[in-house]
């Protein structure tokens, strides 16, 4: 029997150098009225003044390619201004063929737009992709467990899958009404509608709730996986040059989107009880504990290094203050050469002027030694730092 459903995938973005002006855009009936609705849901369904300025933009109608397999949807691009991340959402409504192929594929990230596969696509619009990928899918119609387990599972079988993971999901219904029963895996939000719907704009208006709620998710994800990165770039030039620079302006910046990167999703921000509790079901199965510990580790981390180069900015004015005294030393050593030049000049050198030469010589020597050494020390005890710092 043919399925009757509606899939939906998402990709966290960095829109840094995107500009949507060099990008060819075309509105279509059906894109144009799934973005109204979530934008609607936007407004109705959440209070947090953070997303309130998402832009929805749809890039138009295109022929997705997975393998061998083709589907008919829609290309849109979510984007929060100020931080300039964003979601790539695909929209294919009566999907054809089998979802768990079409998943496995996704998942993969092995599937074209048109002729380009999603990395030429993506780097041709200066789009980079950055978190992991999520998927939604609506069924007008009964499935068996076998189906369900292999769409959660993002895999098509050959073989009947067993993993427990998956066999609990499939026995786990978190939905909140007795309209639908809704399963969740690490990647695939699976919502079976016990009333068939046929209307693609009746359906749309359902199932906008969720779309809305996977785009915050994404966003979510892409904030945290984005200044990771960022983060992990800065130990790596650390590591390869720790003595480049004294300027700590680029972990202030870190510091400042590190603590922005959470502002996305605030459970108490849903207005109405049944979506938070429903936002906050798919959030645990989606693993958002997993994503907020990797901040944790990172805000570790950069706490670590904001100290450690703190501690070298700090030594490097004390080398600083100690070459300004050598100065000094080396200044109040001069006369003693002026004098011995004198004196050789005029009359034979006589035992105390040796000996005090030799000191004076002997001291400065003593001095840069000394300068040297711990100016060596500091440098290996900052290496070494910067090496035992944990992820």
């Amino acid at each position: 029997m043919e399925k009757n459903m509606d899939l939906y995938l998402f990709i966290p973005i960095d829109l840094k150098n995107f500009d949507i002006n060099k990008i060819q855009t075309t509105k279509t009936e059906i894109g144009d009225f799934l973005i109204k609705q979530v934008e609607l849901n936007n407004k109705n369904e959440f209070k947090n003044d953070y997303v309130k300025c998402l832009e929805r933009i749809e890039i138009g109608k295109f022929t997705f390619y997975f393998q061998n397999l083709c589907e008919e949807g829609t290309l849109a691009i979510t984007r929060h201004p100020k931080t300039n991340l964003g979601v790539l959402s695909i929209f294919i409504p009566y999907l054809k063929n089998d979802p768990s192929w079409i998943l496995s594929f996704f998942i993969a990230s092995k599937f074209s737009i048109n002729d380009e596969t999603i990395t030429e696509w993506t780097n041709k619009n200066h789009i980079n992709l950055i978190g992991t990928a999520k998927s939604l899918l609506f069924s007008f119609s009964p499935l068996e467990e076998e189906e369900m387990i292999s769409i959660l599972a993002c895999e098509y079988s050959i073989g009947k899958l067993k993993g427990k993971e998956f066999i609990d999901a499939i026995h786990t219904d978190i939905a909140q009404y007795k309209s639908a029963k809704v399963y969740c895996s690490e990647n695939v939000l699976l919502e079976l509608q016990n009333v068939p719907i046929n209307d693609i704009k009746e359906r749309i208006t359902m199932e906008a709730v969720e779309i809305f709620f996977m785009e915050l998710l994404l966003l979510q994800d892409a904030a945290i996986s984005r200044i990771c990165d960022k983060i992990l770039a800065e130990l790596e030039i650390e590591n390869n040059n720790p003595l480049k620079t004294t300027n700590t302006d680029i972990l202030d910046v870190l510091a400042t989107e590190l603590s922005q990167s959470i502002l996305f999703l605030d459970f108490n921000s849903f207005i109405y009880p049944t979506v938070r509790i429903s936002a906050e079901k798919i959030a645990k199965n989606f693993r958002l504990d997993k994503l907020f510990e990797k901040y944790n580790t990172y805000k570790d981390l950069l706490e670590s290094l904001i100290n450690i180069r703190k501690n070298r900015v700090e030594d490097l004015e004390t080398n600083n203050m100690n070459i300004l005294l050598l100065i000094l030393t080396m200044t109040q050593i001069i006369p003693v050469f002026i004098d011995l030049f004198k004196t050789i000049v005029s009359r034979p050198l006589a035992f105390e002027d040796i000996v005090s030469f030799i000191s004076s010589i002997t001291v400065c020597f003593i001095l840069i030694f000394v300068f040297r050494l711990i100016n060596k020390k500091k440098k290996r005890e900052y290496k070494e730092k910067l090496m035992n710092l944990k992820f």
